[in-house]
């Protein structure tokens, strides 16, 4: 059975099918009793009801249920939809990206400052690695909270609830394909001839709807992040990356070795003192690594389906 979009959200909407598969990656397979334990009361009619619903994610191995790949992929796209925590990490990359280039250009300047001499650049350069030091720390245990989530406790479901129905999930697109639509505009496309259900609908997308002035419906940002779930979910099974490898690292590779190449040159020329190039060399090796890692985070955890709606 091919796991579509539609069918993976029925399938993760409900939470005791969600605690299932977060239980079964983190332990590796777990036996009926094990699980009937572990969902603490959970009634066997109902745990067989679940069970039966996570057939196509859920395989059945010498007494133990583990999750096949279509489940793996299910857990993946619980921790690619934990859109709250993403949304933050993706700012701290992107805003401590802004700060290091910033950074690097200071440093550039306060070379060629005649008031400025050695150990004035040598303090800012102390003081900034710090500062890229500490947000590297930040950004890493963040991304590690998401990458070793085995708890419901740090996965945000809502969009699996939300997207679970056919005609939210039309709306949504609607709203990102043909842009702001009126209320009843949006029941003439979706064909919903009652306003109750349409108004019901409209509650459930709260926070990935807002109106302007005329009355008009749009995508926020969470509902942007949710359109392009719903559209890279079918060309991208795999899952745990976005970025092919050039293009994470020829960033940063092209800055370093484009800012070296100028500190030799002016170095070579008489420009800069030993010391300072020495500083220079010193802080673009910082930079670099610091760039290299935002990229690979970036990277792993998929950020740019976020990013790309806050930049």
């Amino acid at each position: 059975m091919t796991l579509t979009i539609e069918s993976l959200h029925k399938i993760l909407k409900e939470e005791t099918r969600q605690k299932i598969v977060v239980l079964l990656h983190s332990k590796g397979g777990l036996t009926y009793s094990d699980l009937l334990q572990a969902l603490k009361g959970i009634e066997r009619g109902r745990l067989n009801y679940h069970l039966k619903l996570l057939a196509p994610i859920v395989t059945k191995n010498d007494q133990q249920y583990v999750l096949n790949k279509q489940g793996i992929l299910a857990w993946k796209r619980l921790q690619e939809l934990s859109y709250a925590d993403k949304l933050r990490l993706a700012n701290y990359v992107k805003y401590s990206r802004a700060g290091v280039l910033s950074g690097l250009v200071i440093i550039f300047f306060l070379s060629y400052n005649q008031y400025v001499n050695c150990l004035w650049l040598l303090a800012y350069v102390t003081a900034f690695s710090i500062s890229i030091i500490a947000a590297v720390v930040m950004i890493k245990l963040q991304s590690n909270k998401l990458l070793s989530c085995h708890s419901m406790d740090c996965i945000d479901t809502s969009l699996h609830q939300t997207l679970s129905d056919a005609t939210r999930r039309k709306i949504v697109r609607l709203l990102r394909e043909k842009g702001n639509l009126s209320y009843s505009e949006l029941m003439k496309e979706t064909k919903i001839d009652s306003s109750g259900k349409m108004n019901y609908h409209l509650k459930v997308l709260d926070d990935l709807l807002s109106t302007n002035g005329d009355g008009q419906y749009a995508l926020t940002e969470k509902g942007e992040f949710a359109y392009t779930s719903l559209n890279t979910f079918q060309n991208k099974r795999s899952l745990p990356k976005l970025n092919t490898p050039w293009r994470q690292w020829i960033g940063p590779t092209f800055l370093s070795t484009l800012y070296l190449i100028g500190i030799f040159f002016l170095y070579s020329r008489g420009v800069l003192d030993l010391e300072i190039a020495l500083l220079n060399l010193t802080s673009v090796l910082v930079i670099s690594s610091a760039l290299f890692y935002f990229s690979k985070v970036n990277d792993n955890l998929k950020l740019d389906n976020v990013k790309n709606m806050i930049t």
